[in-house]
C-alpha cells in the first residue's frame, strides 16, 4: 500500500508540474514581447511547433521597428537556425533599415544564404537588384532558385538588369537570368535570349529551352526544333514542351516532332511527344515504347 501510495504522490506531482508548465506557456504566449525578449524567443523557436512558431512570428512582427536593432544584431550569431529566423522575420516586418544588414549577410556572415533573397523580396527594395543578380551566380542551387523567385516578384523593374545579366560571362547568371526573365518579360526578351541558343553551357540551355514556350512566339519554333537534336535529354524535353506551349508549329516541323516518337533514344521523350501532338492536333499518337512496339500513352485511350 505504501508503494501505491508513493506511486499516487509522485504522479499528483508530476501532474501538477506539468499543469504549472503549461499555465506558464500560456501566460508566455499571452504576453507582449520587448526587445530584450528577440533572443530568447529565436531561441524557442528553433523547436516550436508550427502553431507556437506562428504565435511568435505574429507578435515579433507586430512590434514593428522596436524589433529590427535586435534581430539585425542576430544575424551575427554563429547559429545558422538564429540567423535564418532573424533573417525571415527582417522580412516580414518589411523595415527598410534591415537592407543594408541583410546585403551584407549575403555577400558574407549567414550561412544559409538561401533565407537573404526571399527577405530582399518581401523588403521589395529595388537596391537588391543588383546584389542579386550577383548572387545568381552562387555555388548552391538553392540559394540560386531562391534568388531567381527574389528577382521575379520585382517584375518591371528587373527586365533591363536581367537583359545585361544575360551577357555575364558566368553560366549560372546567363541561365538565371533567362529563368527569370520567362517569367516577367515578354517579346523585348525574345532576340537577347534567342541569342543564346548556340551557348556552350548546358545550364544556360536548359533555361532557354525552357522559356521559349512561355514567351510564345512563333519565331521560337526553329531554335527549338534545333534543340530536339541536342544530346541532353532535358533540353529535348524543354523543347517539346515549349513548342507545345506555342502550339502552331505548321506541317513540317509537325512531321519532325512525328519522328522523335521513333528516333529518339529515351522513351521519356518520345512518350512526351506524343502527348505534346496530341494536344496541337487533337489527333491521338503512338510513340515506341523501350520494347519497340508503337503503343499510346498510358491514360490515353485507343
Amino acid at each position: 500500500m505504501k508503494i501505491i501510495r508513493c506511486l499516487s504522490v509522485f504522479l499528483l506531482v508530476i501532474t501538477l508540474s506539468g499543469c504549472k508548465e503549461i499555465r506558464k506557456t500560456q501566460e508566455n504566449d499571452k504576453k507582449e514581447l520587448s526587445a530584450e525578449d528577440i533572443h530568447e524567443v529565436l531561441i524557442l523557436l528553433k523547436k516550436a511547433d508550427t502553431d507556437t512558431r506562428k504565435n511568435y512570428v505574429e507578435k515579433i512582427k507586430n512590434m514593428g521597428a522596436s524589433a529590427i536593432n535586435p534581430l539585425i544584431s542576430e544575424l551575427s550569431s554563429d547559429d545558422a537556425e538564429i540567423q535564418e529566423s532573424a533573417a525571415a522575420l527582417l522580412g516580414i516586418i518589411g523595415d527598410s533599415t534591415a537592407f543594408v544588414p541583410l546585403i551584407n549577410g549575403l555577400q558574407g556572415g549567414i550561412k544559409r544564404k538561401y533565407i537573404v533573397p526571399w527577405a530582399l523580396a518581401k523588403l521589395h527594395d529595388s537596391r537588391a537588384i543588383p546584389h542579386l543578380i550577383k548572387t545568381l551566380g552562387n555555388n548552391d542551387p538553392e540559394v540560386r532558385i531562391y534568388t531567381i523567385k527574389a528577382l521575379i516578384s520585382f517584375g518591371y523593374e528587373a527586365i533591363n538588369p536581367l537583359l545585361e545579366a544575360i551577357k555575364s560571362q558566368d553560366p549560372f547568371v546567363r541561365a538565371g537570368a533567362v529563368t527569370a526573365l520567362g517569367d516577367i518579360a515578354g517579346s523585348e526578351a525574345f532576340n537577347p535570349i534567342v541569342s543564346l541558343v548556340n551557348d556552350k553551357n548546358e545550364d544556360v540551355l536548359l533555361a532557354v529551352s525552357h522559356v521559349m514556350g512561355k514567351i510564345g512566339s512563333d519565331l521560337a519554333i526553329e531554335p527549338l526544333v534545333k534543340f530536339l537534336k541536342h544530346k541532353n535529354k532535358n533540353i529535348r524535353i524543354n523543347a517539346v514542351r515549349s513548342l507545345g506551349i506555342i502550339g502552331n508549329i505548321g506541317y513540317r516541323n509537325k512531321n519532325i516532332l512525328e519522328n522523335v516518337l521513333i528516333d529518339d533514344n529515351e522513351m521519356e521523350v518520345r512518350e512526351l511527344t506524343a502527348r505534346v501532338l496530341e494536344n496541337i492536333t487533337g489527333t491521338k499518337y503512338k510513340y515506341k515504347n523501350d520494347k519497340g512496339e508503337m503503343v499510346f500513352p498510358k491514360n490515353i485511350d485507343k
